[in-house]
């Protein structure tokens, strides 16, 4: 790494408990901040744009000292710290952390644009989250993602399953009064059993897509301004899809519509 940019930094030091503390939800909020773990995604958030506040380097690179062009790639403005490989592994969440983690700014509300809405709606698992964002970013048909309640989409988990996608088609996290913004759009909610069959259904490339929770579907909020609800007709004995599985077949399917 090249020396004359990085500063070597502790585990009782300020700039690793303030990324430590990103782990946490409350502390994503207060701070508009979170924390993007390993070399490709911080690679690829500035390729698209994105600037980090601060990269956290381990102290023995894992990739035979490619972070050197990363380096070299930062704003002048980004603080750059070097940590002992220990405790770089206590302020990431995943279990076998890469060689670099980064800091980035909680992305501002996106403005309204033409296309499908998707809207998650108290998603609990975080995996869950991040894969339908990356669904949602892949399939060129959705032009904003709705969390409503759930999992944090820029917590950990959240994060790696989306992978590139959260920096492309960045979540805007809402709460029940701002469900009237879609007031003037069909609401369609993906329902188990009781949907019209997919295959058929007329998307509007403006509708607003619903996953509900894993467990109990789709709150009352969105029950009371659902205009239609829609199904993947399983084989007899499966009773479910797995709830990313089913939002991406879903959002593939609308891309038929463009």
């Amino acid at each position: 790494m090249a020396p004359g940019r990085i500063e070597s930094v502790g585990r009782g030091s300020e700039p690793v408990r303030s990324a430590r503390a990103l782990r946490q939800r409350s502390e994503r909020q207060v701070r508009s901040e979170f924390l993007a773990e390993g070399e490709k995604l911080v690679r690829d958030a500035i390729h698209l744009g994105a600037v980090p506040r601060a990269v956290y380097a381990r102290r023995t690179p894992l990739d035979g000292g490619t972070l050197d062009t990363l380096i070299q790639a930062l704003p002048s403005e980004c603080r750059l710290y070097s940590v002992e490989d220990r405790v770089f592994d206590s302020m990431c969440d995943t279990r076998t952390p890469g060689a670099v983690a980064a800091v980035f700014s909680l992305p501002p509300r996106r403005p309204a644009a033409p296309g499908l809405a998707l809207l998650l709606d108290g998603l609990q698992d975080p995996g869950n989250v991040g894969t339908m964002i990356r669904s949602a970013a892949a399939c060129g048909a959705v032009s904003e993602v709705l969390c409503l309640g759930g999992a944090d989409p820029f917590g950990p988990k959240a994060v790696r399953a989306a992978a590139a996608a959260i920096f492309v088609l960045s979540p805007t996290i809402i709460e029940p009064s701002g469900l009237p913004r879609l007031s003037d759009r069909r609401v369609i909610v993906a329902s188990a059993h009781d949907g019209k069959a997919y295959q058929t259904f007329a998307w509007r490339l403006d509708d607003v897509l619903v996953i509900g929770s894993e467990g109990s579907g789709e709150s009352a909020a969105i029950r009371a301004i659902a205009t239609d609800r829609v199904t993947i007709p399983l084989a007899p004995g499966v009773e479910s899809l797995n709830a990313a599985i089913a939002a991406s077949i879903l959002l593939f399917s609308v891309t038929r519509h463009k």
